[in-house]
C-alpha cells in the first residue's frame, strides 16, 4: 500500500533522525518534507513505532526553543485506487505519480 509520509520538524538532529527512518523503511523522498513508500500494514506499523519512540525519547532534551518549533509527522495510506489518482503538476504538464512498487523477494 502506499504510504504518504509527511512531517514538520523544527529541530534538525531530530528531523535527519526521521528522515533517516523513512530511508531506511524504503521511503523515496518526493519533497522537501515528503516521502512516499509501499508499505504493509506491518511495515507501517513498525514505522510508526520507530518513529514514536524516536520522538519520545527526544522529549526529554528539548530546550525552550525547540518546544515553541513544529513536531509533527503525518502518516497517511493510500489504497491502490486512490494512489493511482494522484497527479503531479510541473513544467511538463500534467501527469499521473507512478506508484512504486513492492520488490518482489523470494528467499531460498
Amino acid at each position: 500500500m502506499q504510504t504518504l509520509i509527511l512531517y514538520d520538524i523544527g529541530n534538525d538532529k531530530l528531523r535527519d533522525k526521521i528522515i533517516y527512518l523513512c530511508q531506511e523503511a524504503g521511503a523515496n523522498r518526493i519533497q522537501y518534507s515528503v516521502f512516499i513508500a509501499d508499505l504493509d500494514e506491518y511495515e507501517k506499523e513498525i514505522l510508526i513505532e520507530k518513529i514514536n519512540k524516536t520522538i519520545q525519547e527526544y522529549l526529554p532534551t528539548e530546550d525552550t526553543d525547540d518546544k515553541n518549533r513544529q513536531l509533527q509527522v503525518h502518516i497517511f495510506s493510500l489504497c491502490n485506487i486512490d494512489a493511482n489518482k494522484i497527479k503531479l503538476i510541473s513544467r511538463n504538464g500534467i501527469t499521473y505519480y507512478t506508484p512504486t512498487p513492492s520488490p518482489n523477494l523470494i528467499i531460498i
